[in-house]
């Protein structure tokens, strides 16, 4: 019997660097100096992976994401501009704090090529577990001169979208209370939990990130892969698919589904799915779960 081909995931995340603006207590980088290095992804690492996106004519989302703030790359239009050239029929989204967005830079991003902007303005750290602040969404939107648009109070965020020509944008305020540590790379006490996990994880059958080093990790979670190698698939040096496809990728997928987190960051991780993207990733399983 021949094994299906495994799907290309739905929504690909990319760290073009390491350097952020801002230290949260929520974040890794408050806890390690990774944030205020300026390493950035190899340029041969990105173009390879875009080379690799197009040859398979991938069309889900690629993100720029992770541990970073990609506006504060000086590279960063560069790096949009040929993944819209490679990428035509995918979606380039942005993940970022909102530091270095202003109306300008919004229209100018939209000109570049980006779909949509996931800005999420975070508190300040004295002020991590208070009820999420929704004049902070009114005074963004002013610096954006962006005007309407649709507010939802949801379970772990306030979100407003609004649309800026073709760009949309979603301003999110957190209720960090949500989140979690990171796979315990996050030293606030109030986000860790004792037990250790025994629910299954299906990130790995939908999501794909990839970390500055040029690494396909386990998933977001996993904050930097030089301190923890358990959480590396591969080296997208090799063939980012090739790496996706893998033997290793396979197994691990079925661990994951299984809840057998031996050896893995995993056991420590109480990350939950949102109920749409499990649905997603369950319509993949090559086994039960």
């Amino acid at each position: 019997m021949t094994r299906r081909v495994f799907p290309l995931p739905d929504f690909i995340e990319v760290e073009l660097g390491t350097y952020c603006n801002r230290s949260c207590d929520w974040c890794g980088n408050a806890w390690s100096d990774r944030g205020r290095r300026r390493r950035a992804m190899e340029p041969s690492v990105w173009n390879g992976l875009l080379a690799d996106l197009r040859r398979h004519r991938f069309r889900g989302r690629l993100a720029f994401h992770n541990y970073n703030e990609p506006l504060a790359d000086p590279d960063f239009d560069h790096r949009l501009i040929e993944a819209r050239r490679a990428l035509r029929r995918a979606k380039l989204v942005l993940y970022t704090n909102g530091d270095f967005l202003d109306a300008a830079r919004a229209r100018s991003l939209e000109s570049l090529g980006l779909d949509q902007a996931n800005v999420t303005l975070y508190p300040e750290n004295r002020h991590a577990f208070d009820p999420p602040d929704s004049t902070k969404i009114d005074r963004f939107l002013e610096k954006i001169d962006a005007k309407r648009g649709l507010r939802t109070d949801k379970r772990t965020k306030l979100v407003h979208t609004v649309r800026i020509g073709r760009l949309r944008v979603v301003v999110r305020v957190p209720r960090i209370e949500n989140y979690n540590d990171r796979a315990g790379s996050v030293g606030l006490v109030s986000l860790g939990r004792g037990e250790l996990r025994s629910a299954p994880c299906l990130m790995l059958h939908q999501a794909a990130a990839i970390d500055v080093h040029g690494r396909l990790k386990l998933c977001c979670q996993i904050y930097d892969t030089e301190v923890t190698p358990s959480g590396v698939v591969g080296d997208v040096r090799t063939g980012f698919v090739a790496v996706w496809r893998s033997e290793l990728a396979r197994d691990l997928r079925a661990r994951l589904a299984s809840a057998e987190f031996s050896n893995l960051p995993c056991q420590t991780c109480h990350h939950s799915m949102a109920q749409e993207l499990w649905d997603r990733a369950t319509s993949r399983l090559e086994g039960p779960p």
